[in-house]
């Protein structure tokens, strides 16, 4: 398989041509072909993103797909059916899920099941950390995506992928990269460190995963841009508002975990972040939805569990 580094998803703020530029680029060509010979598509996302790429789909394939499955079926009616998503009506069967989110919205949720699978964890360790703060961050994008009137079904897909990456490099170097968190980084700093002992980021990285795995855009472009957002923002459109309610949830899950600051701390530092601005995230929703967040950020913490 030829692989070459899509200059579309690299860094937005590189520089000339360097040679450093450069091997880092091989840097993560290598690492790309190794991960995809060593986690290549699972059998089952691969159907489902098949169904998903024909306009004419039918749901009953995607139905098809799920019960051909045990534990994915009951995986997929488990997060339905949890406080963390949120839903006002119980799912009955897959069918009813269904017509609650649409066959798209279950068709990706259940692909992230599959290929989150690969990586999840819900121990203590880094990777178990990781896991635990991924699927924080995608129920966090999808209530905030609801609560700004903006379109919420790619947003918990987005949210569970957005670090990726790190749990890639932890299965292929756990020792070597897990020392990049030690000690731990300040608020959107690890991808600098990584950039400097790594030559790339995790978000580089796992959007060059998800391309080559050939997952729709935008989630791709999501991942990869979600430390670069002057990009997004200045591509604007539906891109943009993805981008920044990625790193919304991804900073309020960071924050939510802070327990010795109050929560009037908590927001006033939410509001100051760039996203939070670009988005419009209005202080007095924002409080009003607080403790909705709160209860729902806990809640993620059983999904993989």
């Amino acid at each position: 398989m030829q692989l070459s580094i899509a200059e579309d998803l690299w860094f937005g703020d590189a520089g000339a041509d360097t040679e450093a530029e450069r091997a880092a680029a091989e840097s993560m060509v290598a690492r790309v072909a190794r991960i995809l010979d060593l986690r290549p598509l699972p059998v089952a996302a691969q159907r489902l993103m098949s169904i998903t790429r024909n306009p004419d789909y039918r749901v009953s394939e995607i139905e098809r797909v799920i019960l051909a499955d045990p534990s994915l079926s009951a995986r997929v009616m488990r997060i339905v059916n949890s406080a963390a998503l949120g839903l006002r009506a119980h799912c009955t069967s897959i069918q009813h899920a269904i017509v609650i989110l649409g066959g798209r919205a279950l068709c990706d949720l259940a692909f992230s099941l599959v290929v989150f699978g690969l990586g999840a964890r819900s121990d203590g360790s880094l990777a178990g950390r990781i896991s635990t703060h991924s699927s924080a961050v995608a129920v966090l994008a999808r209530r905030l995506a609801l609560l700004l009137g903006l379109g919420a079904s790619d947003l918990f897909t987005i949210g569970l992928f957005h670090d990726l990456g790190k749990l890639l490099e932890l299965q292929l170097g756990a020792e070597a990269y897990g020392q990049l968190f030690e000690p731990a980084p300040e608020a959107d700093a690890l991808h600098l460190r990584e950039r400097e002992e790594l030559g790339y980021d995790h978000a580089v990285l796992g959007g060059h995963i998800l391309r080559a795995w050939q997952i729709p855009e935008p989630l791709p472009t999501v991942v990869a841009w979600h430390h670069q957002p002057e990009r997004a923002l200045a591509e604007g459109g539906t891109l943009a508002d993805q981008v920044a309610l990625t790193r919304v949830a991804d900073r309020l899950a960071y924050l939510l975990e802070e327990s010795e600051r109050s929560d009037e701390e908590l927001i006033a530092t939410l509001l100051r972040d760039g996203s939070a601005g670009y988005l419009a995230l209005e202080e007095a929703v924002l409080r009003e939805a607080w403790h909705d967040l709160q209860a729902a950020a806990l809640a993620s913490r059983a999904l993989f569990s």
